[in-house]
């Protein structure tokens, strides 16, 4: 192959990977030979950012910090509680914190959940992550 040919293979697959883009999100086009340019896609999807906190009043929250409620240091915790995965992996912890908490222990927290079209709210802070639930209602 001459230095020739192989700068003009060079130029049509930079002018593939560029175009493609620009194609479809730029000029609108529906061609599915070019692909949308999604950077990271899925990439943290499921992890849940959540912030707990126990009520002391009504106008006093105080932070909680799951690690040492739960008896690890941040560096040694196991994954799961590092990397909290999900709605279910947000209700186990929560569950475990209640359990070391208390009975009566006001636990709440403002959590999301990551998914490839933004954050899906857990909790909001309104409630009582510790108060039984009826199993009639919920």
């Amino acid at each position: 192959m001459t230095q020739r040919a192989r700068l003009v293979a060079f130029g049509l697959i930079v002018a593939f990977q560029f175009g493609g883009p620009f194609y479809r999100q730029v000029l609108h086009g529906q061609n599915p030979i070019f692909k949308n340019w999604v950077m990271y896609r899925g990439v943290g999807t499921g992890l849940v950012e959540v912030t707990f906190f126990q009520r002391d009043t009504p106008q006093r929250d105080t932070p909680v910090d799951r690690f040492a409620v739960l008896g690890f240091e941040r560096r040694t915790a196991p994954e799961t509680l590092f990397r909290i995965a999900g709605a279910k992996g947000f209700a186990r912890v929560t569950r475990q914190l209640c359990e070391r908490l208390g009975p009566n222990a006001d636990l709440r927290a403002h959590a999301r959940e990551a998914t490839a079209h933004g954050w899906r709210p857990l909790a909001r802070g309104h409630d009582n992550l510790c108060a039984p639930h009826d199993p009639e209602i919920s």
